[in-house]
C-alpha cells in the first residue's frame, strides 16, 4: 500500500476512536500532502490529529512495517520533511 492508502486506513481508524469517544484531547483533522517533485521531495500524505492548544499533529504509519509504530510529530515539522525522500 502506498502513503494515501496507509494515511486514509490510519485516519479511519481514528475517526472511529473519536466516534466512541475514545480521544479525549484531540480531533481528527482531514489529512494532509507535502511534496510535488518539483521542491525535491516526493509526494507522501500523513493523517493529522489536532489537540486542544489547536497544534496539529502528523500521524504518519507509511514508513513502518503493518503494526509498526508510527511517526508522530507536529505537523509543522512534517511539512519541512522529505526532502530526497528523507523520513
Amino acid at each position: 500500500m502506498d502513503c494515501v492508502d496507509e494515511s486514509t486506513n490510519t485516519r479511519s481508524l481514528l475517526l472511529y476512536l473519536e466516534r466512541r469517544g475514545l480521544l479525549k484531547h484531540h480531533t481528527v483533522d482531514r489529512n494532509v500532502t507535502r511534496g510535488f517533485l518539483l521542491d525535491g521531495r516526493y509526494p507522501h500524505a500523513t493523517a493529522v490529529l489536532r489537540d486542544r492548544s489547536g497544534t496539529k499533529w502528523a500521524i504518519d504509519s507509511w514508513y513502518e512495517p503493518a503494526g509498526g509504530p508510527p511517526d508522530i510529530r507536529p505537523l509543522s515539522e512534517w511539512l519541512k520533511r522529505g526532502v530526497m525522500g528523507v523520513r
